[in-house]
């Protein structure tokens, strides 16, 4: 019994859900947008994952697995993607001068990789919260499951700050800042997060 009311009172992320589809605008994109740079290991293989900010928030994503012709030194953290028609360019500064790198959708990423990330890019872009898309990514198949890994490992370190945000100004003050659950346990004078065991606080 318990089990069932900790699974019914998990948190939706949403105070009021609306009863029919809601559909959103997505702003209009720059010709340059700020893009952090995420270095990653899975399964031995090295990543590159790309994710473009407008407004403090992610709203583009490019990922796909390490090449001589996209090799960006781990010490590089930010860049500047750059729209030019349909082709997206990577420009980050490398010993004190700016290299670009063209076209990278094509040159890095996998075809199957490049419709997962338009399909990702576009629910961001429309108000998907990377919380929600790291969810689903972790259900996928085998065929895809090293880049869902390293989306969701990306995703993590912005979810934790961003969702805590937006339940904070959405008037729910009250929520685990890690994983936004509203769900405590407690014990004494504290209490300690249900769902994922890391948030608590103490009178």
């Amino acid at each position: 019994v318990e089990k069932d009311k900790k699974r019914k009172d998990k948190p939706t992320y949403c105070h009021d859900r609306p009863e029919n589809i809601i559909f959103n605008c997505a702003p209009k994109r720059p010709k340059n947008v700020p893009c952090d740079i995420h270095h990653c290991k899975v399964q031995g293989k090295d990543w590159l994952v790309l994710v473009g900010i407008h407004n403090d928030y992610p709203y583009e994503i490019f990922a796909g697995e390490y090449t001589e012709d996209m090799y960006v030194p781990k010490t590089v953290k930010e860049g500047i993607l750059q729209k030019n028609g349909k082709q997206y360019s990577l420009i980050v500064p490398i010993r004190k001068s700016e290299v670009e790198y063209k076209d990278i959708a094509c040159v890095f990423l996998q075809p199957n990789h490049r419709s997962l990330t338009r399909m990702i890019s576009l629910a961001l872009r429309h108000g998907v919260r990377p919380v929600f898309i790291a969810e689903q990514l972790k259900k996928a198949d085998e065929g895809i499951s090293e880049f869902s890994t390293v989306v969701s490992r990306v995703f993590n370190r912005y979810m934790k700050n961003l969702d805590y945000e937006y339940l904070e100004k959405n008037g729910t003050k009250d929520v685990c800042e890690f994983c936004g659950s509203s769900n405590w346990l407690f014990t004494g004078g504290c209490k300690t997060c249900a769902d994922c065991g890391l948030g608590s606080k103490c009178d």
